[in-house]
């Protein structure tokens, strides 16, 4: 049987990577999506070092044709993906009434439009198979904002919007749409470890059709 592919948008040292070890010690490949070119050699070795079958692909998620590209390769090289996990965003400190509205949609765009793009990029063949499961990293931000990081919080809000929405659309196809949804910075030593937080992603791949979670929330 031919292994599963999981394709992460966001492949940050803590919980992206956390992630990836997560699918990859249940055997599957892993596709890392990541716009630290710099970076993300060694996030591959270090996976590879723990026998995962680890691939890198440099992109930026707020960049579309880029997005687009990076997913052409995995999908020419890879295959078709099983699990979507879009886990990019811009994190900056910035209060409401200092927000730049031009770096707000720049912003918007790697914290809400690239998770469409990279839904779009992999449901034709979940539709044609009747079976898939996207996972989008969320935030409490979305419902309880922070003060501090409002522009993040805007992007929270919509990506769970979107989230809800494509779960209501494709719930009826056999595809599972959820978020894992966070109130904290993921960091090793913090309150939400991040293999433990990785563990939710796990857990909402394995639910059963008829027992499926929209939402998981980590506090």
């Amino acid at each position: 049987m031919d292994q599963r592919l999981c394709v992460i948008v966001g492949a940050a040292p803590n919980l992206g990577v956390a992630i990836a070890r997560r699918f990859g010690s249940e055997r599957f490949r892993v596709a890392l999506i990541s716009r630290r070119s710099a970076l993300l050699p060694g996030y591959l070795a270090t996976l590879r070092e723990e026998g995962i079958d680890a691939t890198g692909y440099v992109a930026h998620p707020g960049d579309f044709a880029e997005l687009r590209a990076a997913f052409g390769r995995v999908h020419e090289e890879l295959g078709d993906a099983d699990v979507l996990v879009y886990n990019a965003a811009i994190a900056r400190p910035v209060q409401p009434s200092e927000l730049d509205p031009e770096t707000v949609v720049s912003e918007l765009a790697v914290n809400v439009v690239g998770a469409l793009v990279s839904a779009q990029e992999v449901l034709p063949e979940m539709r044609h198979r009747r079976r898939g499961t996207i996972i989008f990293t969320g935030a409490e931000l979305a419902t309880n904002p922070n003060l501090q990081y409002a522009s993040l919080g805007i992007g929270k809000a919509g990506l769970r919007n979107l989230a809800i929405a494509l779960g209501d659309e494709l719930e009826v196809e056999g595809v599972h749409v959820a978020m894992v949804t966070v109130n904290d910075f993921v960091r090793p030593g913090a309150h939400l470890e991040p293999a433990a937080v990785a563990e939710s992603y796990w857990t909402l791949y394995m639910q059963e059709p008829l027992n499926r979670q929209r939402e998981i929330v980590l506090r």
